[in-house]
């Protein structure tokens, strides 16, 4: 019984997962014809720039959420939340009137869009929220249509905007307004803050694990995932950041689906008090996503040049050469996601962060020393570091779980 709800729960997850990868691959060949690399570079900024802020922004409450067990608890993380939101809007002034730093000026970036990155934090917040509460009632399949709804919704904006504006932050543009659009189907997930005196020690003391040591590993994690970008936009320029967003685009958009399909299913089924199921899932798991891994990776060897200029064109060719080195790093990251989930489930992201501090040390080591050689040069010393890294990582889990099922 238990085994079919968790199949049943997996196959409602990656449908909308599924669909969303479909919907994603058909818009590529569109929107690469409609916008340049540059627009795709000041596209993977603003996202990596989101990224982090909203981990900052967000302070693991999505996660305390689903580890909570006390509804007047509940109620009080949403609350909380609530009042994050609206210092957040206070604060958006800030960006209207802060010095842009010069590197970021040079590159073509305009205050307009830095202006936007409150806005969306506010609705990365807002669909963590919701996801999370579908997450703890179980109720997938409405992750799913949220999820394909937001992606639909996005994409038509976005091919939208190139038809009748021909405006080239089209993409940033369609991004934000398209992701408010499931908010009106769905709702928000916000109450209004009462008692503020008593809320926030409260909540602070109490959800202090996901606050503070979670938010710590969470935003030093996206950090170093982000730190590409970073590197290629001061030292390169948004056409090569663009290139390198598509190529991450071609082969991390689906895992990164079907991961965090995968890492929602297991916050919800992994029980740190039953070792033995965890451990379980975490072997189970890990060798699924490898094997997919696998098969897909042949599948892009095989097709995916042939595919990448017949549908995207040409000069999108160096983005396909660059997906074959990004891919290897990509499916290593996605197999440490259940061991990632379990530290988080079994209340331990300490443990978590001093792993990010080894893998986050030998990637930004890699990257500094090879910060003036080409895009290839650049990523394929980073994958390498990063997947022997990871790997270890992965190793140290499995034999951490297995330690803690026999004591």
């Amino acid at each position: 019984m238990v085994e079919n709800s968790l199949i049943k729960n997996l196959a409602a997850l990656l449908a909308g997962s599924s669909t969303i990868q479909v919907l994603s691959l058909l818009s590529v060949p569109l929107l690469a014809h409609f916008y340049s690399p540059s627009d795709f570079g000041e596209l993977s900024l603003l996202n990596s720039m989101t990224a982090i802020a909203s981990v900052i922004v967000l302070l693991s409450l999505d996660n305390a959420y689903l580890s909570e067990t006390s509804e007047d608890e509940l109620r009080r993380i949403i609350q909380f939340g609530s009042l994050i939101i609206i210092m957040v809007i206070i604060l958006v002034p800030l960006f209207i009137f802060i010095p842009i730093p010069k590197f970021i000026s040079s590159k073509g970036l305009t205050r307009s869009i830095l202006v936007l990155i409150p806005f969306s934090i506010i609705m990365t917040f807002l669909s963590r929220f919701n996801i999370s509460i579908w997450n703890r009632e179980k109720t997938y399949s409405r992750i799913s249509q949220f999820e394909v709804i937001k992606k639909v919704a996005i994409i038509s904006l976005q091919l939208l905007i190139a038809l009748i504006i021909s405006n080239q932050n089209g993409l940033v543009y369609g991004l934000l307004i398209g992701s408010l659009v499931p908010f009106l189907v769905y709702g928000f997930p916000v109450e209004r803050p009462v008692n503020i005196r008593d809320l926030v020690p409260r909540t602070l003391q109490r959800q202090r694990v996901f606050i503070v040591d979670n938010t710590l590993q969470s935003a030093l994690y996206r950090l170093l995932s982000e730190a590409p970008v970073f590197v290629i936009t001061l030292y390169m320029d948004l056409s090569a950041l663009g290139i390198y967003f598509m190529a991450t685009r071609l082969v991390q958009l689906p895992g990164r689906l079907a991961g965090n399909s995968i890492h929602r299913l297991l916050m919800g089924e992994y029980r740190p008090a039953d070792k033995g199921r965890s451990l379980m899932l975490h072997f189970r798991f890990t060798m699924i996503i490898f094997i997919l891994a696998i098969i897909f990776y042949v599948f892009l060897l095989v097709v995916g040049e042939s595919l990448v200029i017949t549908f995207l064109g040409i000069e999108w060719k160096s983005a396909y050469d660059l997906s074959l080195i990004i891919f290897v790093w990509t499916g290593f990251t996605l197999t440490s996601i259940p061991s990632r989930t379990y530290y988080i489930a079994d209340r331990s992201p300490k443990r978590l962060l001093h792993w990010d501090l080894i893998v986050g040390g030998a990637r930004l080591s890699t990257l500094y020393l090879y910060r003036h050689s080409s895009l290839l040069e650049l990523m394929k010393n980073y994958v390498i570091v990063s997947s022997v890294v990871i790997t270890t990582f992965i190793i140290s889990t499995c034999l951490y779980v297995r330690k803690a099922q026999k004591s």
